[in-house]
């Protein structure tokens, strides 16, 4: 919308207006020529959002040793939008990996994101197959013979990974796999997954060695309701 006097004080977002708090019966602002439909609206907010999000991203202050420092790029630690823009991208970056995987008739079953770590299943893939420069399947007899000896989950998420990899510049994916592990079980946050003969996935609970072996103090600042919550989910994942 576009306002009806050039002079004086510029009507702004945070008017009296836009708050529904104007007591005139003429507003300040011209009708549009025509009212925009979702998608138009949709585009607007996007566009918006984009000028904040730049801003944002562009003018981070820090101090140190009483001196005020513009950071050079990227986003504030600890920030919450830093949070939100890396779980939209996450959630961007996999569907986009969908997308390709079934263009191409890679099978992923499974597709699970937490934060930045990523939980796929795929139907396995038969060795030396190879992704062409043109984005599609092909078969390298070479690289079968390299694979001859290589687990077939192996064999499956390396390609896997070699396609997420071609997806975004700035996103670098690696793999794990339940073969690459001790006992063939594969940790996962706090679990420990396989899938057994009869192709039926398993899990238990799992805990990196150098984990404290003790639980809240008895002394922390902690409520005692937020404790009595966190010693049962203790005893839960026991």
């Amino acid at each position: 919308m576009r306002r009806k006097c050039k002079g004086g004080r510029r009507p702004r977002v945070t008017g009296a207006e836009m708050r529904k708090e104007w007591v005139s019966e003429t507003s300040v602002w011209l009708p549009p020529e025509r009212i925009a439909d979702e998608n138009e609206e949709k585009m607007m907010l996007a566009l918006a959002l984009r000028i904040d999000v730049e801003h944002l991203m562009s003018n981070n202050l820090f101090k140190f040793k009483d001196e005020l420092y513009k950071q050079s790029e990227g986003g504030m630690t600890g920030s919450e939008l830093i949070c939100v823009l890396a779980k939209t991208r996450m959630m961007l970056y996999i569907r986009i990996l969908r997308r390709r995987a079934e263009n191409i008739g890679l099978v992923l079953v499974v597709l699970k994101v937490y934060v930045d770590d990523t939980l796929i299943m795929a139907k396995k893939v038969e060795r030396g197959m190879t992704l062409e420069e043109d984005g599609t399947l092909g078969w390298c007899e070479q690289k079968a013979l390299r694979q001859k000896d290589v687990e077939s989950d192996v064999v499956t998420a390396e390609l896997v990974c070699e396609l997420a990899n071609t997806l975004e510049g700035d996103i670098v994916m690696t793999y794990d796999t339940p073969s690459q592990n001790l006992g063939g079980k594969m940790p996962v946050l706090d679990l420990k997954v396989w899938m057994d003969c009869d192709y039926r996935v398993k899990f238990q609970f799992y805990q990196k060695s150098m984990t404290s072996r003790m639980t809240v103090m008895r002394e922390s600042a902690l409520s005692w309701t937020s404790k009595k919550v966190i010693l049962a989910n203790e005893l839960v994942q026991i």
